[in-house]
């Protein structure tokens, strides 16, 4: 008989080795409370569990009850706190508080404020803006109905010292209008498989393109990408093929022909990650009063 599983998300307060390649951790949950987690093979090299059983890890996890135990299935990591493990005196800290957490939580009750008062600790670079509640299928991931990347350029032979690692610089005039007119043949539903950095990718290559857009903001140049979902490397490819006829390299009126071949060799360089933004994911949840909604 199968068993029911469980998508939450939990923070590792504490890690047991158990038999050879097996971990028991102690988690804590905002909707299940602190539990106890038997994940196996864990440690066995190359485990798709290991990252998210470290220590201090913060992790989606689908789990599936077994007695008092909850069982491991998947795990993907959402917060590793890099930072933190870098500095002695902070990883210090860090572990006083994770045990002190797991002294006063208590089994099997929801704790979201004391989770709440956890993330406070966390990093400047991270931030929660909202919370919206939503229906127990809900899922980070697979729920997700679109998503918008931005891409940032700085255009100018004056280098932006204060954003340098965080837009792609490219000193050389950029004709954003033929960019655009570019853009627009790229929109819609198509496969692109050219614009694909996964040669052994077996899924359909199909995706729709809602909106690409390309405008100038002084020295930069700024393109978003919107659609219901993207592929490896996809808005990056995209953005260096634009780039290229932005520089005069390619006929804007190439787009059709480079879709059509479905081979990434016909499509641009792939565009250095340093610009690429994560803007915006749009989710179909299902609202546990208002029924199936659209959740920005």
């Amino acid at each position: 008989m199968q068993q029911a599983k469980t998508v939450t998300s939990g923070l590792v307060l504490r890690q047991t080795v158990t038999k050879e390649t097996d971990l028991i951790l102690t988690v804590l949950t905002p909707d299940l409370g602190k539990i106890p987690v038997i994940a196996r093979g864990a440690r066995r090299k190359n485990s798709r569990l290991a990252a998210a059983c470290q220590l201090l890890a913060y992790s989606e996890l689908t789990v599936y009850q077994k007695g008092a135990w909850y069982m491991l299935d998947e795990a993907s990591t959402i917060e590793l706190f890099d930072g933190v493990r870098q500095d002695f005196e902070n990883l210090a800290l860090a572990s006083f508080f994770a045990e002190l957490t797991e002294s006063v939580a208590e089994e099997g009750s929801p704790a979201p404020e004391l989770l709440r008062r956890l993330r406070a600790q966390l990093p400047g670079d991270i931030g929660v803006l909202t919370l919206t509640e939503a229906g127990p299928r809900f899922h980070a991931r697979l729920s997700c109905r679109g998503k918008t990347y931005v891409y940032r350029v700085w255009n100018s032979d004056t280098p932006n010292v204060f954003e340098r690692r965080y837009v792609h610089a490219l000193p050389q005039p950029l004709d954003t209008a033929a960019m655009q007119r570019a853009a627009a043949l790229l929109c819609g539903r198509h496969d692109y498989t050219s614009f694909c950095a996964n040669r052994h990718m077996k899924k359909s290559a199909v995706r729709t393109v809602d909106a690409i857009t390309v405008e100038r903001l002084g020295d930069e140049v700024r393109l978003s990408f919107s659609g219901d979902g993207f592929l490896y490397h996809m808005v990056r490819i995209l953005t260096g093929t634009l780039l290229e006829v932005g520089l005069g390299q390619r006929d804007a009126g190439t787009m059709a022909d480079i879709l059509a071949a479905r081979d990434r060799a016909a499509a641009g360089p792939t565009a250095p990650a340093r610009g690429l933004i994560l803007w915006e994911t749009r989710y179909a949840c299902t609202h546990p009063e208002a029924g199936e909604e659209k959740c920005e």
